[in-house]
């Protein structure tokens, strides 16, 4: 092997394999294979795992940053997962695998070939992405400063209002008008803006099904005729708001109007004087308790119909909720049928890549306030973070460390015969210890346990004069003690004559220098012993 072809082996098998320090090899080793998909659970605020079952007896628990291994893509389901009972959401940060620094050294040494052997170092590219959630929490408190449901709107008698109308007037304002429509305000107002307690119930029991699968459509009925009851009660109210602000409008252009002819009547002596201006101080007078009256019932009914929309929005939301998650396509059932997994996103890994994925479960509780307001909130939160990262049989690890190979360099120099400068052979330079910089090939179908794996093994000795090869196998130990253990053959290129021989004479010593080259000398063994990794 010339060390041309040596150079074009290691740049290729550069461009061809990933050297991920994060996840580290110990992290790759020992990590979870997944064919088809991970399903993870909910139990006690503690997250646990199976992958490519639904099996719940073989679960395990999940810590943060487990590692999977996939094949370019795979599913993530949450199991038992019941959508009024629990929220979910998954974000998602694609990474490349960092360059560690025994790869770098491996670079460095590779590089110091470069001029020689006519090749470059492959570069790598950086890149982060994020997932949105496939699904948001449910929002259950209104933007600041509005709180509709909650507001006292006044309260007044309608008695009351009856005695004080006056029941003759100067101006033209319709008082049996104004006290229909303030019947028919209160009427409204005296209405319930609620959720039938039993429909409560119900969705309440739901809440506890170990998932929601089956149940979906009757739940969805409940809540969609609950919905149109309150959105039936929000409609009214906007129907009696609207005939108010028009009432509203009416009464006073055509007061305003009357007021206004009254003032600018002719008045014929000065006992009218007085007449009139009573006349207008009771058209006034009148006016003002009207619009009071008028406005009262807008606010008691604007009232009462934000706290039906809110209703609605929050009713709504849950029955999106039910909707989004009634999809049949995104469920996966068990063997038997009765276990049923939500799919919660689906992870992609490209080479060179790992994703860390944040999942977040959230509780949900629901009830009826004091005021009958429909309070959804969701509490308890848990989240976890899993990594994925592609599964390969060969996992590329860099290392630096020293081997062991009893070889021989031989030296060249001068000595001056009969005043003729003459090339000599000095004593060869024994070297037995040799720093190296590898890259350790390791099979993890070929391990005996999650702790033994074999391997094959690349590296370069970094000796000025003997540039070399190393080509062997060997086996990788993580537990009870870190051990990597390998041999095989040395390949060094040492320094020789190219045209003159031992005794020939020269002009000066750049002619020997000059004629020095490096050649592929014999293979030697080698045995290296590393116990940090």
């Amino acid at each position: 092997m010339n060390l041309r072809a040596s150079g074009a082996l290691i740049a290729l098998l550069l461009a061809s394999n990933s050297f991920a320090a994060s996840p580290t090899t110990d992290e790759k080793l020992q990590a979870t294979r997944v064919q088809h998909f991970v399903a993870m659970s909910l139990k006690d605020d503690s997250f646990r795992f199976i992958v490519d079952s639904f099996v719940q007896t073989n679960r395990r628990t999940l810590d943060s940053l487990e590692l999977f291994l996939i094949s370019g893509e795979a599913n993530l389901y949450l199991m038992n997962f019941n959508p009024l009972a629990m929220t979910v959401s998954t974000t998602q940060a694609v990474n490349d695998l960092e360059t560690s620094e025994q790869l770098k050294a491996f670079q460095a040494a590779l590089s110091g070939f470069q001029s020689t052997l006519g090749f470059t170092i492959p570069s790598t590219k950086s890149s982060e992405s994020e997932s949105k959630p496939i699904a948001e929490p449910l929002g259950t408190e209104p933007p600041a400063g509005s709180s509709p449901g909650a507001a006292s709107a006044p309260t007044g008698s309608l008695e009351f209002l009856k005695d004080t109308a006056p029941s003759d007037s100067d101006c033209v304002i319709e008082w049996a008008d104004i006290l229909n429509l303030f019947e028919k305000s209160k009427a409204f107002v005296d209405r319930k803006v609620s959720i039938d307690q039993g429909a409560l119930k119900r969705w309440a029991e739901a809440q506890g099904f170990a998932q929601i699968y089956e149940e979906s459509d009757s739940v969805l009925n409940q809540m969609n005729k609950e919905l149109a009851v309150v959105r039936s009660i929000a409609t009214d109210g906007s129907s009696i708001s609207k005939d108010i602000a028009g009432l509203v409008a009416k009464v006073g252009k055509e007061t305003r109007a009357e007021i206004a002819k009254l003032e600018e009547a002719e008045i014929v002596d000065d006992s009218e004087v007085r007449a009139r201006k009573a006349a207008v101080s009771r058209c006034r007078q009148d006016l003002s308790l009207a619009l009071l009256t008028l406005d009262f019932a807008l606010i008691r009914v604007n009232a009462r119909v934000a706290a039906a929309n809110e209703l609605a929005e929050t009713l709504q939301k849950l029955v999106s909720r039910v909707e989004k998650h009634n999809d049949k396509g995104d469920w996966d059932s068990s063997e038997n049928g009765s276990n049923h997994a939500y799919a919660i996103d689906r992870v992609r890994v490209g080479p060179e890549q790992f994703v860390d994925v944040s999942v977040a479960v959230a509780r949900t509780t629901m009830k009826i306030g004091e005021s009958g307001k429909l309070e959804v909130k969701d509490e308890k939160k848990r989240e976890i973070k899993i990594r994925f990262t592609e599964l390969r049989t060969v996992i590329v690890e860099p290392a630096i460390g020293v081997v062991y190979s009893d070889i021989r360099i031989p030296k060249f120099g001068t000595s001056t015969v009969n005043d003729e400068l003459m090339v000599t052979a000095d004593a060869p330079e024994q070297k037995r210890l040799h720093e190296t910089v590898m890259l350790n090939f390791i099979f993890k179908p070929l391990g005996v346990t999650n702790r033994v794996h074999g391997l094959l093994q690349l590296g370069l000795t970094s000796g000025p004069d003997y540039p070399g090869v190393l080509l062997g196998s060997g086996v990788r130990i993580t537990s009870p003690i870190r051990l990597l253990v390998t041999g095989g053959i040395l390949v060094t290129w040492r320094k020789v004559l190219r045209n003159l021989n031992v005794g020939n004479v020269i002009q000066e010593l750049d002619d020997l220098e000059e004629d020095l080259d490096l050649r592929a000398a014999r293979r030697e063994w080698y045995l290296g012993i590393l116990t940090a990794f």
